[in-house]
């Protein structure tokens, strides 16, 4: 992809996950079925794509129509879970490149056209900060079968370790997560497996999810800081 058409994608990905994670409540999550919901979500996410593009209201009008598109493949098509939330959020990245390789000079052309090359490695690290932070506690939650439990014991520290492995990999050392990985879990060994069962933990699960997902938010953000 072109220069140009990676800062659109990258904008437009901006105001997907402003859209998705800082001005979509649980309550619209659960009540995604209803019609004044699911429009409601979409009209935040037309707001947050022309705030962060900066115009162009076709290339908008665009991707907000795939975002309704697959939040409705998602509802009413894909079991919940972790595997659909992912393949949703994977689903909305590639929607949005297609959508910027498509239309290239629609930030270019915008309102914040002219800002300095310079704030690009800023933005993508403000995305990889909300793929880490939000869109990781949502996954691990789901991955354990316990959707939006509040202020369970070990989010905090999901949330620290995924934000180290995107300073790792921003700073070139994300070769080096597997090894937070193993001394997180030796620190932990009794924590392992059930002392009555035997069987692998959450804590184990959780763990192994939460830096997967920190490795992929960290890949996807250096994509878009390297590139640019």
């Amino acid at each position: 992809m072109s220069d140009a058409a990676l800062q659109t994608a990258l904008a437009l990905y901006l105001g997907h996950l402003l859209a998705d994670y800082v001005f979509q409540t649980d309550a619209m999550v659960a009540y995604k079925k209803d019609a004044k919901v699911i429009g409601t979500h979409i009209g935040i996410v037309a707001l947050c794509s022309l705030a962060t593009l900066g115009g162009s209201l076709l290339v908008v009008l665009i991707v907000s129509v795939l975002h309704l598109l697959i939040d409705l493949a998602k509802i009413h098509l894909v079991r919940g879970g972790f595997g659909s939330y992912t393949v949703d959020q994977i689903a909305h990245l590639l929607s949005i490149l297609f959508v910027a390789s498509t239309f290239p000079l629609a930030f270019e052309t915008g309102i914040w056209g002219q800002l300095p090359d310079f704030i690009w490695p800023w933005v993508a690290a403000t995305c990889g900060i909300f793929l880490t932070t939000f869109a990781g506690y949502y996954g691990v939650d789901l991955a354990l079968n316990k959707p939006h439990r509040p202020h369970r014991s070990g989010q905090l520290v999901g949330i620290t370790e995924r934000l180290a492995i995107l300073v790792l990999g921003l700073e070139g050392w994300l070769i080096a997560a597997p090894v937070l990985l193993i001394i997180k879990l030796t620190a932990n060994n009794n924590r392992l497996r059930d002392a009555t069962t035997g069987k692998i933990t959450n804590f184990v699960r959780g763990s192994l999810v939460s830096f997967s997902w920190g490795i992929g938010a960290t890949l996807v953000t250096l994509y878009f800081r390297n590139n640019l």
